[in-house]
């Protein structure tokens, strides 16, 4: 049974291409040889042609940078896991407001949470709390931009409603 299965397929295949021809190449038009010269031209005019551009790095910045690059101040330190994440990556759970000095509940991208409150080291870029009211929590930033100069960056976590 499956040798006439086979069979079969095999002359469908010979009987369906069987009509078809391949297109015939298209003619080329021919090109004369002969160059035509205008009455206005001198062949003595030489017409220069610019040089190739060339790029010159020095003194120019690196495209392939990043615009920010995090603060890296002495030897390597040890980082707390809140320190593992972009400050972005974390989400304001709570805050415990009514006491003496306000704290905030986040939880990092792994689902741990952690109780902070103003003054704590949060993110990467050596950022600290500075402000805890009822439904924000704002973080301070330093970076270093592409020309060395250290800037600061508010970033502000919300609370979800």
């Amino acid at each position: 049974m499956k040798k006439v299965i086979l069979l079969t397929t095999i002359l469908g295949l010979f009987v369906s291409c069987e009509g078809k021809k391949a297109p015939a190449p298209a003619q080329k038009e021919k090109v004369s040889s002969e160059v035509q010269t205008t009455a206005g031209v001198k062949e003595s005019e030489v017409v220069e042609t610019p040089s190739a551009y060339r790029y010159e790095p020095f003194g120019k910045t690196d495209p392939f940078e990043p615009i920010f690059r995090g603060v890296k101040e002495g030897g390597p330190e040890l980082k707390t896991p809140l320190e593992e994440y972009n400050v972005t990556q974390f989400e304001l759970v709570g805050i415990i407001w009514d006491v003496k000095e306000p704290k905030a509940v986040v939880k990092d991208p792994k689902g741990e949470t952690y109780i902070v409150g103003k003054g704590t080291r949060i993110g990467r870029n050596n950022g600290k709390i500075t402000k805890i009211t009822e439904k924000k929590v704002y973080i301070v930033e330093e970076y270093e931009d592409i020309y060395g100069q250290i800037t600061t960056g508010e970033v502000v976590l919300e609370m979800k409603e």
